[in-house]
């Protein structure tokens, strides 16, 4: 799903609402805005998986230049770091891939420019697509990214007034 309105339009407080009903279905939430990203190289951010594995999530969220797998997080841009943050995310889903859970992202690629919101959107739609137990509810005043994203519904709001549309 993508919400989509201007700043202050009521995506975020329709997000926490969508995030307390998640819980209490007992879906398992990944926040972006919740990881706490270790100070460890990017490519240490990803525990438990195998060197090429790593890379190629880093590489899949737009972090495949050779410098950027040796930086902390503190070190990268704040689009890195947000690209960084959703490549952990998806490792956490991938760790217990049965159960359910929901990916979470508030101002949805916002730190980034357009051309790589367009990529990182559509290897989303690819995560999404290749697993069944996993959904994303991104909210984002970009509504650019629905093209490459292909979310399965819209949620346009406009001060208080919601519209869906099933896509």
């Amino acid at each position: 799903m993508l919400i989509v309105g201007a700043s202050g339009a009521g995506k975020s407080s329709l997000l926490r609402r969508i995030v307390a009903h998640e819980e209490h279905l007992g879906r398992r939430i990944i926040d972006l805005a919740r990881l706490v990203l270790p100070d460890a190289p990017a490519v240490d951010c990803l525990p438990d998986l195998p060197l090429e594995q790593a890379l190629a999530l880093l590489g899949q969220m737009g972090l495949g230049e050779a410098w950027t797998y040796l930086r902390t997080p503190a070190e990268l841009s704040d689009g890195q770091r947000w690209r960084l943050r959703l490549a952990v995310a998806l490792h956490k889903f991938e760790r217990d891939p049965a159960r359910l859970a929901t990916l979470i992202c508030d101002e949805f690629a916002a730190l980034l420019d357009r051309v790589t919101a367009a990529i990182v959107s559509r290897a989303i739609r690819k995560v999404i697509d290749s697993h069944p137990n996993l959904a994303a509810v991104l909210a984002t005043s970009h509504d650019d990214v629905a093209l490459p994203l292909k979310p399965d519904r819209i949620v346009r709001c406009d001060f208080g007034v919601f519209t869906s549309e099933e896509i």
